[in-house]
């Protein structure tokens, strides 16, 4: 363990120095827009006492309004940076970093959990390396944390699965709520992983399943449930966890994104105009938008779902994906590329887990939850910041073991043993 720990941490400090190095010689003087903008400047405004206001508005027409456009965990990340006195775009992009670099050592544990040592610095060195996860990091996105977050669900998942106690039910719990505190689709692992975890784990009778449960569920609503009572008391339309999914679903459906060449993507152009200045308001118009126009175009939309989720896995126009994501159109090459070779080592990891006994759910669950975002939303890449820390760690389980097979003398690391 400790020569794992030591060169785990070495695969991290390297993971440090390749984002901060991309930040300081690609991007030290780029400015932020958009999504990165608003989580910047709200962690500032977090720091000096303005808790969740529309930073927007707060600087253009000096308006105060509260804002939920993005769940707050990444946002409060920024704003704990500033209040430490770390309050420029260059201190935001490198504290986004760090975030990356953790999220590749905690895959590494992950990977050791499943496959030993070896396949854990496999899993930390991909994931160091892996381009679609340290651009998220450099552009200042929540994906960093979202990857963190999401490894630390995958290691609360395994523990869960070989010691089901009410205690791991909670670390189990509470993962998903931070996941679902990054990315409000978060919020769906419960269907897709807890519940089905629950009930397939062995050595639980169906009382203690129940219980179990109970237990993830009664985790997620103490973390989420703060936040949620926040907003209900804070807009004149019911906001839970974002008011951000009606944007997402208004640009996504109108006529410039389900034909053309445009097809599976967004558009602001098909957003309608604020009618408020309170986003619960807005949120609530935009989704009525987008569904009527989902209604009357029901025949197209087949379509526009396949071309969604085509993009994101970068088998539809890749490359014109590629452009319209935004950023390092060289580094993005590099990541689609080892995307196409990491997915299929990834299935053959999962064939050997299933193998060993291991559960393939948590994996598979991720998958399914990513194809849900895009289908619902738009192909964007950073959608599928989830699966990918799947992907890179099943991917270094077949790596580890193309290597027991080639080099048997090398022998695989001893993977830890089963709780009874």
């Amino acid at each position: 363990m400790r020569r794992f720990a030591i060169a785990l941490g070495v695969v991290v400090a390297a993971a440090v120095v390749v984002r901060i190095v991309y930040v300081l010689v690609q991007l030290r003087n780029d400015p932020l827009s958009a999504d990165p903008l608003y989580y910047s400047l709200q962690g500032h405004d977090l720091a000096h006492g303005r808790w969740f206001i529309e930073p927007f508005r707060f600087r253009i027409d000096h308006v105060t309004e509260p804002s939920a456009f993005h769940p707050p965990l990444f946002s409060l990340y920024l704003g704990m940076v500033s209040r430490l006195g770390a309050d420029s775009v260059l201190a935001h992009r490198i504290a986004a970093c760090l975030l990356g670099a953790a999220a590749a050592g905690v895959m590494g544990l992950v990977g050791r959990r499943l496959a030993g040592n070896r396949a854990g610095l496999f899993a930390a060195a991909i994931a160091a390396l892996f381009p679609y996860f340290w651009l998220n990091d450099a552009v200042v996105l929540s994906e960093s944390l979202l990857a963190l977050v999401t490894a630390l669900m995958l290691l609360a998942a395994y523990a869960f699965w070989r010691d089901p106690s009410a205690s791991r039910a909670a670390l189990l719990g509470g993962g998903i709520a931070l996941v679902a505190l990054v990315r409000v689709e978060g919020v769906l692992l419960f269907a897709l992983l807890a519940l089905p975890l629950a009930f397939m784990v062995p050595g639980l009778d169906r009382r203690h399943r129940l219980e179990r449960v109970g237990v993830i569920a009664l985790a997620q609503l103490v973390l989420i449930g703060p936040w949620v009572g926040f907003n209900l008391a804070r807009f004149q339309e019911p906001v839970y966890v974002s008011s951000g999914a009606g944007v997402a679903l208004a640009g996504a459906n109108c006529g410039d994104v389900y034909s053309g060449p445009f097809i599976g993507w967004w558009s602001f152009a098909c957003l309608p105009e604020r009618i408020s200045n309170d986003e619960g308001v807005n949120d609530r118009k935009n989704r009525e938008v987008a569904v009527r126009y989902a209604r009357h175009h029901e025949s197209e939309l087949p379509a526009v779902v396949a071309a969604r989720v085509g993009r994101m896995w970068g088998v539809f126009r890749p490359l014109q994906t590629i452009d319209l994501n935004g950023r390092d159109l060289n580094a993005e090459r590099i990541g689609l590329a080892a995307s196409y070779v990491l997915i299929p080592l990834a299935g053959f990891g999962l064939f050997v887990l299933r193998r060993r006994g291991e559960p393939i759910l948590p994996m598979l669950a991720l998958a399914v939850l990513v194809v849900i975002t895009a289908a619902l939303f738009y192909g964007a890449a950073r959608f599928r910041v989830p699966a990918d820390v799947a992907i890179v760690v099943s991917a270094a389980v077949a790596l580890d073991a193309a290597c027991s097979r080639l080099w048997p003398s090398a022998g695989r690391c001893a993977r830890p043993r089963r709780s009874p």
